[in-house]
């Protein structure tokens, strides 16, 4: 391999080593995060069905109360009748209307005890719900902490080597490089059946040949990259995908 693509190879190499440690830290933090919000957002549909629970409750004593309040009225218009006290057919309807009331009343009474129990069910279940939301965020906050230090460690012993490998590609070499990276291009691309993976262009057989020699390096005429020095072709980059 010619020296300047080793050093390009190199750089890259531990660019992309603290680049996957820096996605690392921000995956870590990101669960962390996603845990936390979890809990908060479980707690608050926990205050929302609780909230409701005890309007629900609320509701069943005021029909409580309203069908012992009509309950007491029917028993006395009851016993005008069976007394024979007032006018008779009014009392009649009274009844009739009593009962109809206290009817519907126990029916709505039946409804909402039973809204009560699925909401009691809800209730249960988003209190499970908070205690697997609080274990998740238990099991990401001690992977943070026990693999962040390791990480941040990792990353700060590959700064002198990052800083030294970019000194070494000085120049042309380094600026190409930097464009590169600043445009978010490969750096370092195959050659597959005399074309460049990353843009089709064409590559000029003799660059193939110098680069596989080390005699050279080449950047590829369409995407600027460099061409590596190993040269596939399309059958063994696609076996190479798929292990990957």
């Amino acid at each position: 391999m010619h020296d300047d693509l080793l050093a390009i190879h190199d750089l890259l190499k531990v660019e992309n080593e603290m680049m996957d440690l820096r996605a690392e830290a921000a995956k870590l933090a990101a669960r962390v995060q996603k845990a936390r919000a979890r809990i908060q957002q479980t707690q608050q549909q926990q205050a929302i069905e609780e909230a409701r629970l005890a309007e629900i409750r609320e509701e069943e004593r005021t029909l409580n109360r309203r069908i012992r309040e009509y309950g007491a009225k029917r028993e006395r218009t009851q016993g005008h009748i069976d007394a024979g006290r007032g006018d008779y057919n009014s009392a009649l309807e009274q009844l009739k209307e009593l009962d109809q009331i206290v009817d519907r009343l126990e029916s709505e009474l039946l409804e909402t005890i039973e809204e009560k129990e699925r909401q009691e069910v809800c209730i249960e279940r988003t209190k499970e719900l908070l205690v697997v939301a609080k274990g998740r965020a238990v099991t990401a906050s001690e992977a943070q902490r026990t693999r962040r230090p390791e990480v941040e460690a990792r990353f700060k012993s590959l700064a002198p080597t990052r800083k030294a490998r970019t000194d070494a590609l000085a120049g042309h070499l380094g600026q190409r490089y930097a464009d590169l990276r600043a445009r978010k291009r490969p750096v370092l691309v195959r050659a597959v059946n005399g074309s460049c993976e990353f843009c089709n262009m064409a590559i000029p057989a003799h660059y193939l040949a110098e680069v596989a020699g080390g005699k050279r390096v080449h950047t590829c005429r369409g995407c600027g990259c460099w061409f590596r020095d190993a040269v596939e072709t399309e059958d063994e980059s696609s076996d190479e995908e798929d292990a990957d």
